[in-house]
């Protein structure tokens, strides 16, 4: 495993667009079949690719080559970080026991123009919520 691999985000950084053709349903039963697998990962033990699998299942019921290309990508970067962890630890001199952060994006969605957010709690160094 190389460190750019283990780095590499769960999905490509390109913005993915509606898919102007039709899917075949055999084409749009093996994206939902991918993309189930990699949201059910995500809800038991990997939330760090919970934003990738909300915004590759937009494209369920009509996917392209391109959905499924970005998809592809939540597998590897799974198997890259299997050994990443969360580390709880002491706390450095000056720095807060409870720490909590957020951020919002305002219309970043440009089909929808919806917003999105997301925050953190940390405790001793670690995240917990």
């Amino acid at each position: 495993m190389t460190s750019a691999r283990a780095h590499a985000p769960p999905m490509p950084a390109a913005e993915l667009l509606k898919n102007l053709g039709e899917a075949t349903k055999q084409e749009i039963k093996l994206y939902q079949e991918l993309i189930g697998s990699i949201f059910y990962t995500a809800i038991m033990i990997r939330l760090d690719i919970a934003y990738a699998v909300s915004q590759l299942s937009k494209f369920l019921t009509n996917s392209s080559r391109e959905h499924f290309k970005a998809a592809l990508h939540a597998p590897g970067y799974l198997y890259a970080t299997r050994f990443v962890a969360i580390v709880y630890g002491p706390i450095r001199p000056g720095a807060p026991q409870l720490l909590i952060a957020g951020d919002a994006s305002f219309a970043s969605d440009e089909e929808t123009r919806k917003s999105s957010h997301g925050f953190i709690f940390m405790l001793m160094c670690g995240p917990i919520h």
